[in-house]
């Protein structure tokens, strides 16, 4: 009897859970995604292993412009300076919100160290090697 007992408590604690279950989808927000999207960024310094990569780059690379889009598209135009005429304004890559502290930007897992309206510095670790980006909003 006891058995039974406990047997048929058990379905119906089992049915009352299921009944309290949500129908509804989850969506999975990302806060960042709105701030990566929010305009055009500019690369304002490369720090590597500690050090500024900056002064190694040339003015026609220092202008150029980064636009996420929210398709996760990806437009890298070349500024107002080219160092090859012949190169393409504008050069096209995809990138993906990971999770809301990270982006996979063509095959490259970045995370996102600190992000506001004006500025934002990715990180990547290439080969043991940590590279952060600074980017301010245009």
């Amino acid at each position: 009897m006891k058995k039974a007992l406990l047997f048929s408590t058990a379905i119906l604690l089992v049915g009352a859970l299921q009944s309290c279950e949500k129908d509804t989808e989850t969506t999975i927000e990302f806060p960042n995604k709105d701030l990566i999207t929010s305009g055009v960024w500019i690369r304002i310094d490369l720090i590597q292993n500690g050090e500024s990569e900056w002064g190694d780059f040339l003015s026609c690379e220092r202008d150029d412009e980064w636009c996420f889009k929210a398709d996760n598209s990806l437009l890298l135009d070349e500024g107002a300076l080219k160092c090859d005429l012949s190169d393409p304004q504008t050069v096209f890559g995809q990138w993906t919100m990971v999770n809301n502290t990270s982006i996979d930007l063509n095959g490259f897992l970045f995370t996102i160290d600190s992000i506001n309206s004006t500025n934002m510095v990715l990180t990547v670790d290439l080969l043991g090697s940590k590279a952060s980006s600074y980017f301010k909003k245009k």
